[in-house]
Formats: structure tokens, C-alpha cells, sequence
């Protein structure tokens, strides 16, 4: 008597493929083990088994192949391959969560190296730029967590020139936010001036126009920045955020600017646990810091925050001449009276604006240029003492050994033997 098999129940995973598309498990069974399950069953003969065909563990649990094999008999392998393809673009976006930007688009200047592991995008500096590294955590395709610690200052853009759209990293759903935790940070404020970012500063904002460097006036930067797109609201993920009714669409689309929060301390301790949820790379922590930031911050008066230091554009001009003209030649007489009659500005003025960017006076900028250039050729030529303080801007050696002294902590001679250069007289 012949034997009747029982009709076998189409597989969910199958079904539910039928009616709409999978999410969760089933859709990682699709992506990620049907491409090869489909190449190897191809191979089999005609009427024939696959070699993977109720294959178990040791634990007696079915493999996926042998769960593949299931779903075979339900579906034609030409109706399998065509399911597949309707998967292709979500595979790709998830090989995009891995990489979003190629690494060719990325303008590196001398002393810039960038890496990629997989899941996070290192920046290194090295000379004649100076030291400092800054690693970004790719969270997911629209947030990038950022830990920076810079001994540099200046540091070029990694961004390539903008001809219009073309060759973009980040397009218009980009703004940033950063914290900075020790330093200084020169930032552009579109249609008004620059305002200097310090120690317990938060800054946020987009433009659709990068710098073409950025500028650390104390030599040193240490904090986090975040880079965050608008579609973090569409993103399941992010699902709470989008109930908060955060208006992230319309002030990103809304004109250029940028906001500084000075000493509020509860946005910077959102900034500090997510840089420090990066540094563990942490999505999770990350994601739901993020989150919590956004919702704090759009509760603020964007229109009454100011930073602490504010200058125009032909204010930070004056600075920026200055601090160019002393770094050329630091030996050469630099007053701070000539100076200012130069740009039409009283000494005080011109001084008060100095002091705001670099945190000091124009002739303090002079003398610690003045002892770098001497601290150099001491530890890297054979020049004796006195040549050392004429070519460093002092005509009196014990004026110059008394001031070298008082900014390195040594004397002269002292320090050279510490750097083990022995002086033989002029090279």
C-alpha cells in the first residue's frame, strides 16, 4: 500500500517573504546565507541532494543549509534567486555601515595619515604638522562619534575641495557638535565673525562650506565631536528620537550657523559619556547618549546663546596677521605700538583682541616664539649660547639665559646637555 507523505508546511521565513519583506532573523538568513546556499545547490545534479541536506550539529540542532534545503522544496531555485535580488541594495547598505565614505575621497596633507579597521576611522599626526590622533566611531551610517587629541596648531581639513556637490563626504543633513575639554579652537559664526571655543565650551552647528584648516591658537586640543545627520530620525534605531518632534530637518535646512553654550555642564556630560562610549565602541550607549543630548539640547534658546569670546572678521584678521608676521621671523623687533597704528587700532585694542584668541599679549606671543626658536637650535645644532640668543632676537646673552630660565624651567646650558648636544662652537 503506497504511503502518502504528509504535505509540509511552507516555512515562515518563505512566507513571509511572499507577502512583504522580512526583518530580523529572517532577513539575516537571507542576506547573509542563501547567496551561498543557491551558488552550491546550483551545482548539484538534476534530481539529485544536496550535500547539505539535513546535515546537524553536534548539538542536533538543523544548520542553516539544512534549514535552506527546507525552503527548497517549497520554492523553485529560479523564484529563490529572484527574492534575492530584491535584497541586494539592503546587503550593500550594510556593507556602507561598515565603510560610509571611501578612503580615496580623503584630502591628506604631509604629516597626515587616516586607517580604517572596520569599524572606526583613525586620523594620526605626525610632522610638520605636529602630534595628535582623532578616532571616529562609525555608530551607523548617519552618527559618527569622534575622540580627538590634537598637540597641533593648525590642522588641515580632511575634506576635498567643493565644486559645488561634487566629491562630498558629508552633504547637507550633516551638522556637528563639539565639546571641548582642553584648548582652544578657533570657530567661523556664518554671517557674523569667529568665536574662540575653550575649556567647558559646547558648539554646534552645519554650514554647506568647510574650512580649509582649522585652527588650535594654544597648540593643544583635547574634547569629542559628533557628526550627525537628520536621517538619524528615519533610522529604526533612532525611533525615539523621531517622537520627540525634534525640529533637526528645518534647522538643518534652515541657514548656516553655529551655536556656542558656554559652562553647561549638563551638555557636557552627555558629550564626555558618549566620547567615552566610543572609545569602548559602545553603539548602544552611543546611540541612546545621542538621543538624550538632541532632546536636552532643542530645549535651549539657541537666539540667547553667545560665547564668551567673539570677534569679527577684521578683528580675528588683526590677530591672524600678527601671529603670522611674529611666527615668520620671532627674532625680529615686533612692537606692539607699530603694529597697531598699522591697523588703525590703539596697543590696548589690538592687544585685548590678541589675548582673546591666543591668551596672551602680543609681546608674551613674541617672547614664547622667541624661546621656541632658541629651545630648537639648542637641541638640534652645535651653535654655542651666544649665537643661540642673537639668532633668537637677544643681543645680551644673560638677558637671554635669564628669560630662557624663567620659560623652560634651565638654563640654557642645562638644557642642552639634557637633549645631549655638545657645543662646538658656530656650525
Amino acid at each position: 500500500m503506497a504511503v502518502t507523505r504528509p504535505r509540509k508546511r511552507a516555512v515562515p521565513a518563505v512566507a513571509a517573504m511572499r507577502t512583504r519583506a522580512p526583518s530580523g532573523a529572517s532577513l539575516n538568513f537571507i542576506i547573509e546565507v542563501l547567496p551561498l546556499s543557491i551558488r552550491r545547490c546550483a551545482k548539484r545534479p538534476r534530481g539529485g541532494r544536496s550535500a547539505f541536506h539535513g546535515r546537524r550539529c553536534a548539538c542536533g540542532a538543523s544548520t542553516p543549509f539544512a534549514r535552506f534545503n527546507s525552503i527548497s522544496q517549497q520554492v523553485s531555485l529560479t523564484e529563490l534567486k529572484g527574492l534575492l535580488g530584491g535584497y541586494n541594495a539592503e546587503r550593500e547598505r550594510r556593507r556602507g555601515m561598515r565603510e560610509p565614505f571611501s578612503l580615496e575621497k580623503i584630502h591628506l596633507s604631509t604629516g597626515m595619515h587616516v586607517s580604517f579597521d572596520g569599524r572606526c576611522y583613525e586620523l594620526s599626526l605626525d610632522e610638520p604638522l605636529g602630534r595628535g590622533t582623532m578616532r571616529t566611531f562609525v555608530v551607523s551610517p548617519w552618527f559618527l562619534a569622534s575622540t580627538v587629541d590634537f598637540e597641533v596648531e593648525r590642522c588641515p581639513n580632511l575634506l576635498p575641495p567643493q565644486d559645488g556637490d561634487a566629491g562630498r563626504l558629508l552633504d547637507d543633513t550633516w551638522f556637528s557638535m563639539n565639546f571641548c575639554m582642553e584648548g582652544r579652537c578657533e570657530v567661523l559664526v556664518p554671517s557674523e565673525g569667529f568665536a574662540v571655543v575653550g575649556t567647558g565650551d559646547f558648539c554646534v552647528g552645519h554650514a554647506r562650506t568647510q574650512p580649509g584648516e582649522f585652527q588650535y591658537p594654544l597648540g593643544r586640543y583635547r574634547g569629542v565631536e559628533l557628526f550627525v545627520s537628520t536621517r538619524v530620525l528615519r533610522d529604526p534605531s533612532f525611533a525615539a528620537l523621531a517622537e520627540t518632534g525634534i525640529p533637526l530637518d528645518a534647522w538643518v535646512g534652515g541657514p548656516d550657523t553655529t551655536v556656542v553654550f558656554s559652562g553647561d555642564w549638563a551638555l557636557n556630560d552627555a558629550m564626555e559619556r558618549i566620547g567615552t562610549a566610543a572609545e569602548r565602541l559602545d553603539a548602544a550607549r552611543c546611540k541612546i547618549g545621542l538621543m538624550g543630548l538632541l532632546s536636552d539640547l532643542f530645549t535651549r534658546d539657541f537666539s540667547a546663546a553667545r560665547p564668551p569670546t567673539f570677534l569679527t572678521p577684521a578683528q580675528m584678521g588683526m590677530v591672524r596677521a600678527v601671529r603670522d608676521e611674529v611666527e615668520r621671523a620671532p627674532a625680529e623687533p615686533h612692537d606692539v605700538r607699530a603694529l597697531a597704528r598699522r591697523f588703525g587700532v590703539g596697543a590696548a585694542t589690538l592687544n585685548g583682541y590678541f589675548r582673546s584668541v591666543q591668551g596672551m599679549s602680543v609681546a608674551a606671543f613674541v617672547r614664547d616664539r622667541r624661546m621656541r626658536l632658541a629651545a630648537d637650535l639648542l637641541a638640534s645644532t652645535r651653535l654655542n649660547v651666544a649665537e643661540v640668543a642673537l639668532r633668537a632676537g637677544y643681543s645680551n646673552p644673560s638677558k637671554f639665559a635669564e628669560a630662557f630660565k624663567r620659560l623652560q624651567g634651565a638654563a640654557p646650558s642645562e638644557y642642552r646637555r639634557s637633549r645631549a648636544v655638545p657645543p662646538r662652537g658656530i656650525a
